[in-house]
C-alpha cells in the first residue's frame, strides 16, 4: 500500500508536506530527514513525526528534489496539481433571518475594524496598514468592490 503525502503549504523554495498515514512513526520521519538532508540544493529539513509533517527548504523545483531523494518510493504526492489541496470556496453563512452572510466579507469588516482601532491608538505604520491590507484582500475574495469618492469622503461598495 502506498503512503500519500499532501502539500499543505508551498512557496518558491519551501514546502510543507503532511503525511497523515505515518503520523507518530519516528523511524519513517528520521528516514525522510536523512534522505532529504543529504541532497545538494536542500537548505533545511524539519520533520515532525507527531504532526506527521515535513518542511523542506530547497533550491530548484520541488519535483526534482523529490525525485532525487527517492520520494516516489517513500510516498505519493496526492492530487494532479502537484499535491495542492483545492481552495475551499467562501460559503455564505445563513443567519437566523435566512439571509446569507459571506464569511470573507465579514473577515474584511473585522480587519477594517482592527485597522480603525489601531489608527485610533496611533499605531499607523505596521499594524493599521497591515489590517487594512488584509481587509482589502478579503473584500476582493468576497467579490466586493470598494470605490472611494474623494470629494464626498464616502466609500461605496457593491456586493454584500
Amino acid at each position: 500500500m502506498s503512503t500519500n503525502a499532501v502539500v499543505v503549504h508551498q512557496l518558491p523554495g519551501r514546502v510543507r508536506l503532511s503525511i497523515p498515514e505515518k503520523r507518530g512513526d519516528d523511524d519513517y520521519f528520521r528516514l525522510l530527514s536523512r534522505r532529504f538532508s543529504g541532497l545538494e540544493g536542500v537548505r533545511n529539513v524539519k520533520t515532525n513525526a507527531l504532526a506527521g509533517s515535513i518542511v523542506l527548504e530547497f533550491n530548484g523545483h520541488l519535483q526534482e528534489v523529490l525525485r532525487r531523494a527517492g520520494a516516489p518510493a517513500l510516498f505519493d504526492l496526492d492530487g494532479a496539481a502537484g499535491g495542492m489541496r483545492p481552495a475551499l470556496p467562501a460559503r455564505p453563512l445563513n443567519l437566523v433571518t435566512g439571509r446569507e452572510l459571506n464569511p470573507m466579507f465579514m473577515a474584511g469588516v473585522l480587519f477594517s475594524a482592527v485597522g480603525l482601532l489601531q489608527s485610533i491608538r496611533g499605531r499607523l505604520m505596521v499594524p493599521a496598514v497591515t489590517a487594512f491590507w488584509y481587509a482589502t484582500s478579503t473584500f476582493q475574495q468576497a467579490g466586493v468592490t470598494i470605490v472611494m469618492d474623494a470629494a464626498a469622503g464616502v466609500g461605496e461598495g457593491d456586493g454584500d
